[in-house]
Order: structure tokens, then sequence, then C-alpha cells
């Protein structure tokens, strides 16, 4: 699903917001954290409405990066070689920040002022951003940021 808008600059310091179903909107971009006139189309998780409303409320979200380590000889060093090429968690003041996360890694997303979170979010495409959850593959319990198998590289 595109949760996000396509976005586009104008030369007057606003964007134009085309949202799937909806008509094109000006944004003061000064006030996207705050109000972001996105109509919700009708097949929004309940998931991604409480990360649009984690805006609306004006909170700062927290995206912090999930560097995998698979299961092969060179895992450890391939995670760290991602790590230092992506780099470490990145402050989210308003949705087109998640256009800057690189294309490819899940992260863990929260507004700063928590200190967990079960919902990630990963940039699959330049204008597509997928929001969820991560389970135990054997257990099948919903994992978590403070999780015992999430540890830092």
């Amino acid at each position: 699903m595109n949760l996000l808008p396509q976005l586009k600059k104008k030369q007057t310091g606003q964007i134009v917001v085309v949202a799937a179903a909806s008509p094109t909107e000006l944004v003061d971009l000064s006030k996207l954290n705050y109000q972001c006139p996105l109509s919700v189309p009708p097949d929004t998780t309940d998931l991604e409405k409480d990360v649009m409303g984690w805006f609306a409320a004006g909170h700062e979200i927290l995206w912090i990066p999930i560097y995998e380590v698979r299961d092969e000889p060179t895992g450890i060093a391939d995670a760290i070689a991602e790590k230092d090429h992506f780099g470490g968690p990145r402050l989210i003041r308003d949705v087109t920040d998640f256009y800057a996360l690189p294309l490819g890694i899940k992260g863990w997303v929260f507004p700063a002022h928590l200190d967990d979170t079960d919902v990630i979010c990963l940039r699959e495409a330049s204008t597509e951003i997928s929001i969820g959850h991560l389970q135990h593959p054997v257990t099948g319990q919903r994992l978590t940021w403070r999780y015992d198998t999430e540890s830092e590289l």
C-alpha cells in the first residue's frame, strides 16, 4: 500500500500532496507535522492510521534501523557494512522524511517520547512505505524494539 503521498516541490515553498482517491491539496510545509491533510483510503489499516495519528498529534517520530545478520559466514560483517553505509537512527519530523529513509532497510518507528514499539517501517520503493509488525519465526510472538533478540552490532 502507498501510505504516504507522492510529493512535488513548488517554488512557493509549498508542496502538492496527491493522495490516493483524493484531490490535489496545497500544504504549508511549516504546518505539515501538525496538520497533514491526507485522505485515508478505505484499505488503510488501523496500524497505518495510528502512525498517521502520531504526526497529527505533533509527535516527532524516531526510526531505528534493523540490520539483519544473515546465517552465513559473512553475515555479521555484511550487517556492519550496511550499518556503516546507511547510518543509525533518524528523527522523522513529518511524513516527507520517510522518503529519505534507505530503500529496503526495515526500522522500528515510534514517537520519540516513548521507550518501546512493535511497529516497523520499510521504504520499499521511492514512493512506497510499508508499516507493519515483526513476529518471531518460531514462537510467532510479536517482536518489539526492546525484545531480547534485538541488539546492537
